[in-house]
């Protein structure tokens, strides 16, 4: 997960709540706890918080700030949380920057540059499609064998997709030789752990026989990789996201 674009996520829907965005701060708390639990929920809401506030140009400034409501209505869910104020406590401490040089942070509106990445988002959206609807074409092969799961399959890609991190993960050809033009490793890492959260018994060698009879990927699929390994596409956390996501779909 990228936090930084979690919180251009969090920033365009509230751009897009316009002057009821102080009211989306409860419902949007709720949603990353349920989504990254507690210190990821925390993390993502303190640093909406410090870029919405930046727009202002000086602390005696701050009540000019046009996201006055909207700082105030997250110090109203966040502001008593150990986690917010070790975050703003190590956030001011940042004197110097990673060459010795005094940090100089520029007055900026987040919400000002908002347009501009929506424009760039429509292009994202457009590329983000694209791969879903390839990573689905290339294992249409299996709808028949996941059955009622599917649709859960489709919502995962979708998920995956909307990870700026995991996005640009799938993107890279892994391995550098084969023929699907993404990362194929990854996706049969995650057709692995797919098939262990349906409780499908013995399914590897056919999820191997129907995405290509005559490439052997089963050590893709069965050695996904929890602590790594050379048939892993991911890190242990991006492991364990992808397994709580694939879960999440299938129980709902």
């Amino acid at each position: 997960m990228s936090v930084w674009y979690e919180a251009d996520r969090l920033l365009q829907r509230l751009q897009d709540a316009g002057q009821y965005g102080d009211a989306e701060i409860p419902f949007m708390l709720t949603e990353l706890l349920e989504a990254h639990g507690h210190t990821v929920a925390l993390t993502l809401l303190t640093v909406l918080f410090t870029r919405l506030a930046n727009a202002a140009e000086s602390a005696e400034t701050s009540d000019e700030n046009r996201h006055k409501p909207l700082c105030i209505a997250i110090l109203r869910e966040i502001s008593r949380e150990p986690v917010f104020e070790q975050l703003i406590m190590l956030f001011e401490s940042q004197k110097l920057d990673n060459h010795g040089k005094k940090v100089f942070i520029q007055s900026t509106d987040p919400m000002d540059a908002a347009a501009t990445r929506a424009a760039m988002d429509q292009t994202a959206n457009q590329e983000m499609e694209a791969m879903i609807n390839k990573v689905l074409n290339l294992t249409q092969g299996l709808k028949v064998h996941f059955k009622e799961h599917w649709e859960a399959w489709q919502e995962v890609w979708t998920a995956i997709c909307m990870d700026a991190e995991l996005m640009q993960l799938l993107s890279a050809k892994d391995p550098a030789d084969n023929d699907w033009g993404l990362n194929e490793k990854m996706v049969c890492n995650v057709i692995g752990i797919f098939i262990e959260a349906c409780g499908y018994k013995r399914f590897v060698s056919t999820a191997n026989s129907v995405l290509s009879p005559e490439k052997n990927r089963r050590d893709y699929i069965s050695s996904h990789g929890r602590n790594g390994g050379s048939s892993a596409a991911f890190s242990a956390e991006q492991h364990l996201w992808v397994e709580k996501t694939i879960k999440d779909r299938i129980s709902g």
